[in-house]
């Protein structure tokens, strides 16, 4: 199993983790950066991105160069991306995804990601889901992945154990220990 962290080691947000085994290639979430590549200092001023493409988020380092991902004419080099939770700087950038990568998501946070489209520059428009049960483990290619809800001030957060070639991953998403669901 090998891991590519295209972003989210030196910032908060813009969280972007590829993860390989056989096969097959997965990314666990995909989010809006919260500040600007050029200047870190700086909030990322998202206002224009409605008329952007993805060609132009790449140059601008917005967007992860991940292979295949966004091109609909390159090869697929993505099965699958497993989102952890319903804010942006964790699926922010889902938009540009092409749509026959299935996004895996829990059901309440896909409603939640649906009804926010109407109020957002950039539209999500998730198409292509595999709705995921916390608790529940499932497949996809080389992978063996566990959901389980995690506490954080995002409804329906998701962590994920995934394990292939005799190796495990824990990806816990966002997490605060405290609140009404410090135990999760």
């Amino acid at each position: 199993m090998n891991l590519k962290i295209y972003r989210g080691t030196h910032e908060i947000g813009g969280t972007c983790v590829g993860i390989s085994a056989g096969k097959t290639r997965i990314l666990v979430d995909l989010g809006m950066p919260l500040v600007s590549p050029k200047d870190k200092k700086q909030k990322l001023d998202t206002s224009g991105f409605k008329k952007l493409k993805a060609t132009d988020l790449l140059e601008l380092g917005i967007l992860p160069k991940v292979p295949g991902l966004y091109d609909e004419h390159d090869p697929c080099a993505i099965d699958a991306i497993l989102l952890s939770h319903p804010h942006q700087d964790h699926y922010g950038l889902l938009g540009y995804v092409r749509k026959d990568i299935p996004v895996y998501i829990g059901e309440p946070a896909k409603r939640l990601i649906d009804a926010s489209d109407i109020f957002l520059p950039g539209k999500t428009l998730l198409t292509n889901t595999k709705l995921v049960t916390p608790g529940k483990t499932f497949q996809i290619g080389d992978f063996k992945i566990s959901s389980y809800l995690m506490d954080h001030s995002a409804f329906d957060s998701l962590s994920f154990l995934i394990e292939a070639e005799g190796k495990k991953v824990f990806y816990s998403g966002d997490f605060r220990a405290h609140g009404r669901k410090a135990g999760l």
